[in-house]
C-alpha cells in the first residue's frame, strides 16, 4: 500500500478534457501533509488558507501524491527542514517513510 493509499485522500474522477483527473482531497486524508502552515491546521477556514495551497498537494505528473511522498521524506530526513511555520510529519506519515527507508535493500 502506497503512502497516498494509506492516508486515504487521493481521489480520481473523469475528466471530459483531460481523461482521469487526480488530486489531493484534504477532506479525505487521515492527516495533513508536513508543509501544511501552523496557522492553517489550527483554523482550515482561515481564508487565507483556502487560497495557498501546499507543494505537497500537487501531482507533478510523475505520479499520484509523488509530492506528497518527497515532502514527507524530507522533512523526515533533514530535521531542519522543518520550520516553526510548518506542522511537520504526524504519525502516519513518520511511520511509513521509517518502514521505507528499513526496506531499502
Amino acid at each position: 500500500m502506497n503512502l497516498i493509499q494509506k492516508l486515504g485522500g487521493w481521489t480520481c474522477v473523469d475528466d471530459p478534457l483531460r481523461g482521469e483527473f487526480c488530486y489531493w482531497d484534504s477532506s479525505k486524508s487521515i492527516e495533513p501533509p508536513p508543509d501544511v502552515l501552523r496557522r492553517c491546521d489550527a483554523d482550515p477556514n482561515d481564508e487565507y488558507c483556502k487560497k495557498i495551497i501546499p507543494y505537497s498537494f500537487r501531482n507533478t505528473g510523475a505520479g499520484e501524491g509523488t509530492e506528497n511522498w518527497a515532502q514527507a521524506l524530507a522533512y523526515f530526513v533533514y530535521p531542519n527542514y522543518l520550520s516553526d511555520t510548518t506542522i511537520g510529519l504526524r504519525s502516519i506519515r513518520r511511520r511509513y517513510v521509517k518502514k521505507q527507508i528499513a526496506n531499502l535493500p
